[in-house]
């Protein structure tokens, strides 16, 4: 969308070259919007989600689930090594 519309507004002189290019930016923002937010609504219905927020002190969480808090991603990391391991 940023090449689309520096080329319409920075480049193209000609209305007929530059109007067509800002509403089809438009266009490309408005569907993307669209498909966002059918994604989250998808989540929401299955509880089933993938967020990676961080701390304050920065190091990186996961959130998996809708109605669950973050948590670090070594408690991931680590659920998943136990469940992996060749007894």
């Amino acid at each position: 969308i940023a090449e689309i519309n520096t080329r319409a507004c920075f480049m193209e002189k000609e209305k007929e070259k530059y109007i067509p290019l800002v509403a089809c930016a438009h266009e490309i923002a408005q569907v993307a919007a669209s498909l966002a937010e059918e994604a989250r609504e998808i989540e929401k219905y299955a509880d089933s989600l993938v967020r990676r927020p961080h701390s304050r002190g920065g190091r990186l969480k996961v959130k998996e689930k809708l109605m669950l808090p973050p948590v670090f991603d070594e408690e991931i990391y680590q659920k998943w090594l136990k469940g992996h391991k060749r007894e």
